[in-house]
């Protein structure tokens, strides 16, 4: 029996979905939290803090939920964490290229989506591993 079954629920792909969705948005937003101050010209502390600290109440709401959707719906913690370190890959990728609008060389370009397969990889490990393990028991 799965946790979501226990919790009285079902475990659906649209749960896992929204689950991931939910961590995403979070991710989001901790990244404009923690990086959209180096486009600021002028910024001070103060001015940092007042921005980041709405964005970082948000993305804890969505990442509480997030996460207690996903063990709720058969992700572990491992699988959890590699999801929002590949988020944070993307996010940080994305707020780098089109916000910063700093340039890549071919070498970091190759090395940042080698990490990010190999973390895409892990996950996909991680998540057979379990599956045959549930079969096998």
């Amino acid at each position: 029996m799965s946790r979501a079954d226990a919790a009285g629920g079902e475990s659906t792909t649209a749960g896992k979905a929204l689950a991931v969705a939910l961590i995403y948005a979070g991710t989001c937003f901790y990244t404009a939290a923690s990086f959209y101050h180096l486009k600021l010209k002028h910024w001070t502390f103060w001015r940092g803090y007042a921005l980041a600290i709405p964005l970082v109440c948000v993305e804890y709401v969505f990442n509480i939920w997030g996460n207690k959707l996903a063990t709720l719906h058969g992700l572990n913690v491992v699988q959890i964490m590699m999801l929002i370190i590949s988020f944070y890959m993307v996010n940080i990728w994305v707020l780098n290229v089109f916000v910063l609008k700093q340039r890549q060389t071919q070498v970091v370009a190759w090395r940042e989506a080698l990490a990010l397969a190999l973390l895409v990889g892990a996950i996909a490990v991680s998540s057979n591993m379990l599956a045959l393990g549930h079969h096998g028991a």
